[in-house]
């Protein structure tokens, strides 16, 4: 069915669509519940112009009663208040219901939109979100998706009921009496001709999406001031940092305040007007009633007009706020679907993927360049890694050595040539199981906000108690544990806050640990490591790669001394490649940064009165 086809690929079937046509499409599945919702809404609103048609009613049969000096009917006075009671209650009740049934289908679409971007986003590279901005992310995941839930559960809902409103209330004005009718038609039709220019007006300089681009920006000046507070108060640099943010909150509160400036003269003539609805009906109503006094029934008529009349106004203000929210959820949906929209990495299908022999890993005339780089971070560059081995790789910062890491991980996709893992091409296995092939510990890993234990169970969740303390213990996470409050049942708090660097990296090693996957992937593992600890996280390392592929970066050398394969990177090609041994003893980038990190080791802070080693 299309609503399925729809979201299990966004980028496939959508992209043809824009604006409204690709919000239904999105909101296809249970779209039932919104087609109920605004039936009976349009059913409650038309139950609630029954009060004003019993009134009219019993106000006619008063005014009769006094032309014709009789006593009105008691009876039929009480029926029509029974009747106008019922209609008021019975629209409520239906009103109650229609909006339950819009905001179920609201809720079940923003769920579902959400989970189409999440797993989307889940077929991208995985390197997507490091050239992404974070506040981008944010901003199209939360405002961006509950402006369509806004849009759903309370705009289009109010639009068809409105609509009904008016249609309903005007055919019984024109029923009643055509002048009338007329006169309070024409101010509504005055009123919102001055609020299209207004929103022309808008629409021509861009103003929505202006609008949508700098809340993009303060986002993410805000995330990036909070985030940066250590450094930012390390450095003094508080005010100065402050200064970034205030200024892209000036940005907005400007931009506002220049287009509620534009919209401000067409929004005070349409409230004027819309209402002002009694002001129009009343000269006629007095016109009508002088041409002929005593004719009652047109009295009774001109009361009801003016009675009912203003009541035209609310749904007129619903009209309004549906055509601002259409224009406000068509860029709310387009930046959503410019995510949707994104292509992503091939998968090859189920019966074409290939099983790899072994552990090995091998590049083959590997080029890659970051989306807008000019320089490849990766050119030409070809290596194999046995199965069972370890190769480090090393180099000058920039030099393209996480890059080999991420393209091992299928992070992004090559340029030119190929990665493979036991000879097989790394974009004919399925992510689940490359990902299940290898186990990754970064220089700054990232934890979750939940346990300890939840966080090293990421691993392998099917691992017993047993095996998380083994890894945890593994990991040298014992000490540190011991004095916890909750030990491995401590949270650690959103990104590992309440750790230590050395402790978070030490739980991201438990992980790998507990994962045990054949290909071992380690981007300084013990950069954050005291030098209590460090010893104790190498040998575990060590541990771990026992019968594994080990692929290191690695940027203090004494660590990869005892590589089988040591390959040097510099400006993104292989300078030099072999063991520690052979590399050591000749001129070259390797025997330079060794000597470099003599001299780093040696260097000592030093005043006339003392010097100090570091």
């Amino acid at each position: 069915m299309e609503d399925e086809t729809d979201l299990e690929d966004p980028g496939k079937n959508l992209k043809k669509r824009q604006g409204m046509a690709r919000l239904l499409a999105l909101s296809e599945r249970g779209k039932g519940l919104l087609v109920f919702g605004i039936a009976l809404g349009c059913i409650g609103s038309a139950l609630q112009l029954v009060p004003y048609l019993a009134s009219w009613r019993v106000i006619a049969s008063l005014m009769a009663g006094v032309a014709s000096g009789t006593a009105p009917e008691a009876g039929s006075m009480l029926w029509w208040g029974a009747v106008g009671l019922a209609g008021l209650l019975a629209g409520t009740a239906a009103s109650w219901i229609a909006g339950i049934a819009a905001h179920a289908h609201a809720y079940r679409t923003v769920c579902d939109i959400r989970i189409a971007v999440a797993e989307h986003v889940g077929r991208l590279p995985m390197g997507y979100l490091d050239s992404s901005s974070i506040g981008q992310a944010e901003q199209v995941m939360d405002a961006d998706v509950e402006q369509v839930e806004a849009f759903l559960a309370h705009q289009v809902p109010d639009f068809a009921s409105a609509l009904a409103t008016l249609i309903v209330l005007f055919v019984l004005m024109f029923a009643a009496n055509v002048w009338l009718a007329l006169a309070c038609l024409a101010p509504i039709v005055i009123g919102i001709t001055c609020q299209l220019q207004a929103m022309a007006k808008v629409m021509k300089t861009g103003a929505i999406k202006k609008n949508f681009d700098v809340l993009e920006r303060i986002n993410s000046s805000a995330i990036q001031y909070v985030e940066g507070m250590p450094a930012i108060k390390a450095f003094g640099q508080t005010t100065a940092s402050f200064r970034g943010f205030k200024g892209d909150t000036e940005a907005y509160r400007d931009f506002t305040v220049g287009m509620t400036d534009q919209i401000r003269p067409g929004y005070v003539r349409f409230r004027v007007f819309t209402l002002s609805v009694a002001t129009f009906a009343a000269p006629v109503a007095i016109a009508l009633f002088l041409g002929n006094p005593s004719d009652v029934a047109l009295a009774a008529v001109c009361v009801f007009a003016l009675v009912v009349g203003p009541a035209a106004s609310s749904p007129v203000l619903k009209l309004r706020m549906f055509a601002e929210g259409v224009n406000t959820v068509n860029e709310a949906v387009g930046r959503v679907c410019a995510v949707l929209d994104l292509e992503p990495q091939g998968q090859a299908s189920q019966d074409v993927r290939a099983t790899p022999q072994d552990a090995g890993i091998a590049f083959d005339r590997v080029t890659f360049s970051y989306p807008g780089a000019e320089n490849p971070a990766v050119d030409g560059v070809s290596f194999a890694v046995e199965p069972g081995s370890t190769c480090a790789i090393v180099g000058p910062s920039g030099a393209g050595k996480s890059t080999i890491a991420e393209l091992v991980g299928r992070f992004w996709d090559v340029d030119e040539g190929a990665v493979r893992i036991g000879g097989v091409d790394v974009r004919e296995l399925g992510t689940d199981a490359l990902m299940d092939g290898v186990a990754f510990v970064f220089q700054d890993s990232f934890l979750f906000a939940g346990t300890i234990r939840d966080n090293i169970a990421m691993g392998l969740p099917s691992a017993t108690e047993d095996q998380i303390a083994a890894a945890a213990s593994a990991a040298q996470c014992d000490e540190f544990l011991a004095r916890l409050p909750k030990g491995i049942d401590t949270v650690v708090g959103a990104g590992g806050v309440r750790l230590s660097g050395g402790e978070r990296q030490r739980v991201a090693i438990a992980r790998a640990i507990l994962k045990s996957a054949p290909i071992l992937i380690l981007d300084e593992a013990s950069s954050f490591a005291d030098a209590q600890t460090q010893f104790s996280i190498h040998r575990a390392l060590a541990e771990l790669a026992r019968g594994k592929t080990v692929l290191t970066i690695a940027h203090r050398l004494e660590t990869v001394q005892s590589a089988n394969q040591i390959i040097v990177m510099d400006k993104g090609r292989i300078a030099q490649r072999g063991r520690h041994d052979e590399l050591i003893g000749v001129d070259g980038p390797y025997a330079d940064m060794w000597a470099s990190g003599d001299r780093a080791a040696d260097w000592k802070l030093g005043t006339e009165k003392a010097e100090v080693s570091l």
